[in-house]
């Protein structure tokens, strides 16, 4: 198994704001790659890829909800990959 470090990306839920959004971030920035509005009670599902390119890593994400199948919503280049073991 790999763990992937915290800066990698972030999923969350923001209920600060009147419609609580989910969102995605990369390389430990601020900015939404990816959001939508949370509803609760729906079952979200979330999927990551790793490829790599030329001169990084590509990190893949994709999103269904229920038992819809995932499908791929961003992609794009990291900043830094960290690679550990995760042990049980």
């Amino acid at each position: 198994m790999i763990f992937l470090g915290s800066d990698l990306f972030h999923i969350g839920v923001d209920a600060s704001v009147e419609s609580a959004m989910m969102h995605y971030r990369t390389n430990g920035t601020s900015d939404s790659k990816w959001s939508t509005k949370f509803i609760p009670g729906v079952w979200y599902n979330f999927g990551v890829g790793l490829e790599k390119s030329a001169d990084n890593m590509v990190l893949e994400f994709y999103t269904s909800t229920g038992q819809d199948e995932l499908a791929s919503n961003v992609s794009g280049q990291l900043a830094v990959f960290r690679r550990g073991v995760y042990l049980r």
